[in-house]
């Protein structure tokens, strides 16, 4: 079996490049590459141009329309989860105190008996009256989980840093070609005041 990435960048690596230049994905994997050139060429290390990283960022424009939250959409989906098994989270302090007995009595009864199941079989019963009594408030608690996932997905889309560059526009490669050009020539300058 030959890995079709790993062959092409041996290949390239031992006939085409003098430097074979990785994002910092492909140096990771480049490890492995190394190790099953090895194996399945004989060839020494040496064989293979060196290898050097370089990666920058360039987001799309929209990601500025979707800032990039962690914690969106992880409470918004507890919250609505927690609503259906704990009444006071929406303020059903009535309920709560049903549910709070009836774990008391669950917790009371000998481990295993029917007594204990029984009790367990009517809290879910009291549990599922007020969802019923409340379901307009935890449809609401549903549709703010969707709606704040929906958000986070999109602005992991909008943060990717795998589009194509044919999905930015040119203003956005200019952009990264001049912060690169002057980068580059920050580090020479750097390396002239070292020599001097």
């Amino acid at each position: 079996i030959v890995p079709r990435a790993i062959a092409m960048t041996s290949i390239v690596r031992s006939a085409f490049a003098d430097l074979f230049l990785h994002g910092t994905g492909g140096a990771v994997y480049d490890r492995v590459a190394e190790l099953w050139t090895q194996n399945w060429t004989g060839w020494p290390l040496a064989k293979l141009a060196p290898i050097g990283i370089a990666t920058a960022d360039v987001l799309l424009p929209i990601a500025k329309e979707f800032p990039l939250d962690s914690s969106v959409g992880s409470s918004e989906a507890w919250l609505a989860h927690h609503a259906r098994h704990d009444p006071g989270t929406i303020g059903d302090k009535s309920a709560l105190d049903i549910k709070e007995r009836f774990l008391e009595q669950i917790s009371d009864a000998p481990r295993g008996s029917r007594e204990k199941r029984s009790l367990y079989k009517a809290m879910h019963a009291a549990l599922e009256g007020y969802r019923t009594a409340h379901i307009e408030e935890i449809a609401s608690l549903d549709e703010e989980a969707r709606l704040s996932s929906t958000r986070r997905t999109s602005a992991e889309l909008a943060h990717s840093r795998t589009w194509s560059f044919v999905h930015h526009p040119p203003e956005s490669i200019d952009g990264l070609r001049m912060r690169i050009a002057s980068m580059l020539n920050d580090r020479e300058q750097s390396k002239n005041v070292v020599r001097s």
